[in-house]
């Protein structure tokens, strides 16, 4: 909120259909619950809410169904609520956000409708939330965000100043992009529309918005990041309205080149999880999308391979 590149919170995408809020805020033995955001938000409170990016794995995490949504919103049972979703919330109370959107969760699993209708607002879910927490080192929701760091080895070095600080050498060798949670087709998008996010990983976390690219000890990736927007700085809001073309283009191709490596569980999802990207980048190229192609450069898109 503090950063000068990094616009301050100010939603203007519509809800969800469904948060967790973590509590009340006032009462602490209140319970954590599904709410109805039409039931949450007014004209004198705006909902700040958190997301959740994860993998589910083989181990299907927690969910909401029609059995199961009543219950939910009277209170999530705790001893049921995989690590990684309490971590996440943790984290969240921790930096006084209320709400949490979790996929499996916030979205009626067995309601083919409710699906479809909240996966055409991912764009406007990642976009307007306060913070994404992605949990890049669990391979399922029983992985959780937190790590034990104690016996990670550190390579110190000889330095000219001693007001540098000392990095580990997992700062440039165990980055966001090498992890499990990025061979996942739906991440590239909810990270790169989102305004900030925290890479929960193993030995330090990593952070990234518009104005840095960090690690927790302080390693900085984000002059490269202005050299090229690409993988490193993936947030959409890295691309400006006065940006050449070309170069809007390559931000383009460097995600497709990423995106074309993930895997999906449902081959089917392959163009939904980019068409928040999709509308972006029309947005501010201007041009024509045609199925993963665009109109000013088809040619080009269509001699494109891997």
């Amino acid at each position: 909120q503090r950063h000068t590149g990094s616009s301050k919170w100010s939603r203007s995408q519509p809800l969800p259909a469904r948060l967790v809020r973590l509590g009340n805020g006032e009462d602490e033995t209140a319970p954590t619950r599904l709410v109805l955001t039409s039931e949450e938000e007014t004209s004198n409170k705006k909902i700040a809410y958190a997301t959740l990016s994860h993998c589910w794995g083989d181990y299907q995490p927690l969910q909401t169904t029609t059995h199961t949504l009543l219950s939910f919103q009277a209170r999530l049972p705790k001893e049921q609520t995989p690590r990684t979703f309490r971590d996440a919330m943790d984290i969240c109370r921790a930096v006084g956000i209320q709400y949490l959107w979790i996929d499996s969760l916030c979205i009626v699993q067995d309601d083919n409708d409710d699906w479809c209708r909240e996966a055409a607002r991912m764009k406007d879910i990642y976009s307007g939330s306060l913070l994404t927490i992605a949990a890049t080192g669990a391979r399922n929701s029983s992985g959780g965000c937190f790590y034990d760091d104690s016996k990670e080895e550190e390579w110190d070095s000889v330095w000219p100043q001693d007001n540098l600080p000392h990095i580990s050498k997992s700062a440039f060798t165990k980055r966001p992009e090498f992890t499990h949670l990025n061979t996942r087709g739906w991440v590239l998008q909810e990270q790169a529309l989102s305004p900030r996010v925290v890479y929960c990983m193993q030995p330090e976390m990593h952070f990234i918005c518009r104005t840095v690219n960090c690690t927790e000890a302080g390693a900085s990736f984000v002059h490269a990041a202005r050299d090229r927007v690409h993988w490193h700085n993936p947030t959409i809001r890295s691309l400006s309205e006065g940006m050449d073309p070309a170069h809007i283009h390559q931000v383009w191709s460097d995600w497709m080149e990423h995106y074309s490596r993930r895997s999906f569980t449902y081959p089917q999802d392959r163009l939904s999880a980019i068409a928040g990207l999709v509308e972006e980048y029309a947005r501010y190229s201007g041009d024509e999308h045609l199925l993963g192609c665009w109109k000013r450069t088809v040619r080009q898109d269509l001699m494109w391979t891997r």
